[in-house]
């Protein structure tokens, strides 16, 4: 099938022209030429191109001015008129509110030409687009799109013409006889588009939609496809591989699922684990709690009842009737899972034993528990104190009657009456003040399913007193506060 694009030379190049303009109005018959005679004839310059051997076009360029910013440039309005070349009849005009004399714009896409001779709608005959202005997608080319029709003329056609506003001209495809477009939105969202003709005219078929989630780590992916007369979507997450430096720890299964340990930031640990494609199948970001043994050199997290182990020979999953074992192609690891110590995560919990476990919880692993979490209490790190609590009692407590504030969300936890016995219950008003704090005694209930953790505190107030803990132990045998007593 022919394909012409015709350009201007040099000395009649289309310059560039800001976005969001409103299109040209189109002459649609004689009588509108005739009203713009005038300015024909009395054109200041005639540009005859040449587009097929049965078309000529005619571009008459008047109302001249230079460019106030730069004198090489003139600049006016013009009248285009496509000619039959046998019989002279004019069978395309229109006008054009600007056209530059002197500048050249390289556009976003591949430079398109001013006239594009070629067949759209498939049925054999070429057609015409032309150039109207950089009204398309970040002021890409625009253009008006005529069907050739029986007789030999052509008809404006506005379905074809929305088409041709995209990243420049639509993309025409004639092996699968599809059109197709480009649009973007700033630097992360993109939208391709597929088309067929039916009935002379384009109908969707195909969209492929592109953003990214919030952190910018993965593509979130929609695609819509036309089956049986239906538009089907399917919406899905993609892991971003430009962002591979960022990954600490990674390594493939045998049939090419891959699991990846994310850096986001230096200020929060992400897993990623995804298809051969690179199709997200579970994503835990910054908002979950991740635990990591320096003495097994493994990290652990939980989603709902299951939990997951990453050892440097692959991944232990934990399920209430299961356990399963997914061992890594050992030529597949690249970084380093003890990479994870030379990282500060908010997310990550470090030398903490909350691993799962089949052995009955002991009152020893309970107070050893207790004091991974004075430590972090101590050292001012209360953001990770987060993790020591249920997921449920933290929703409600923090997240929900505190909105977020956890500095009074572990004061108010760390409430309770004086060890002098009587009088009101003493409430730390600032974690500074702490002199010294400690675990005093811990009791695991016959069910194993609950245990109490009474703390002593003493402040620099000199006031000191005793904290009351409810401890509840879940099926992983994971100990979890679930707030003070009394």
């Amino acid at each position: 099938m022919n394909k012409v694009h015709i350009f201007l030379t040099a000395a009649f190049i289309i310059a560039a022209f800001g976005c969001g303009q409103a299109p040209q109005k189109q002459l649609a018959n004689i009588q509108d030429l005739a009203e713009c005679a005038e300015d024909v004839e009395n054109a200041q310059a005639t540009l005859t191109v040449d587009i097929s051997d049965g078309y000529v076009a005619k571009i008459y360029v008047s109302n001249l001015e230079t460019d106030e910013y730069n004198e090489d440039n003139s600049y006016g309005t013009a009248i285009v008129v496509v000619f039959d070349r046998q019989t002279k009849q004019p069978l395309i005009r229109t006008g054009l509110e600007y056209i530059s004399l002197t500048d050249k714009r390289e556009y976003y896409m591949d430079e398109q030409g001013f006239f594009i001779y070629q067949d759209f709608n498939f049925d054999g005959i070429n057609d015409i687009a032309f150039w109207y202005g950089n009204y398309g997608n970040y002021g890409s080319p625009a253009y008006q799109i005529y069907l050739a029709t029986a007789d030999g003329g052509f008809q404006h056609c506005e379905e074809f013409t929305e088409l041709a506003h995209g990243l420049g001209m639509f993309d025409v495809n004639y092996d699968e006889k599809r059109l197709s477009t480009w649009v973007k939105s700033g630097c992360c969202w993109h939208q391709h588009t597929v088309y067929e003709v039916e009935n002379n005219r384009p109908v969707v078929v195909y969209v492929w939609t592109r953003g990214f989630h919030d952190t910018y780590v993965l593509m979130e992916i929609e695609e819509t496809n036309r089956i049986d007369g239906r538009m089907v979507t399917k919406e899905y997450k993609v892991f971003d591989v430009e962002q591979e430096d960022n990954v600490i720890y990674s390594f493939e299964f045998s049939n090419q699922k891959k699991m990846r340990l994310f850096n986001y930031q230096n200020e929060h640990l992400f897993y990623i684990f995804t298809d051969k494609d690179d199709v997200v199948e579970l994503f835990i970001d910054g908002s979950g709690f991740f635990t990591y043994s320096i003495e097994n050199n493994s990290l652990y997290f939980g989603n709902g009842d299951t939990s997951y182990i990453i050892t440097f020979d692959g991944i232990i999953v934990v399920m209430p009737a299961r356990t399963v074992e997914m061992q890594a192609e050992a030529d597949t690891r690249r970084g380093s899972l003890r990479d994870l110590i030379n990282n500060n995560f908010e997310n990550v919990l470090y030398n903490h034993t909350q691993l799962p476990r089949t052995n009955r919880i002991t009152n020893a692993d309970v107070e050893r528990f207790s004091n991974d979490f004075i430590e972090h209490i101590l050292a001012g790190d209360i953001k990770r104190t987060l993790a020591y609590f249920a997921p449920q009692y933290l929703k409600d407590q923090h997240d929900n009657y505190l909105n977020g504030r956890t500095d009074q969300f572990i004061r108010e936890f760390l409430t309770g009456p004086p060890i002098t016995g009587g009088g009101t219950y003493v409430n730390v008003s600032n974690l500074a003040d702490i002199e010294l704090f400690k675990v005093n005694n811990t009791s695991v209930n016959s069910d194993a399913n609950t245990a109490n953790v009474i703390f002593e505190i003493h402040l620099k107030t000199g006031e000191k007193y005793t904290v009351e803990v409810h401890v509840e132990i879940d099926s992983a045998n994971r100990i979890y506060f679930w707030g003070a007593m009394g």
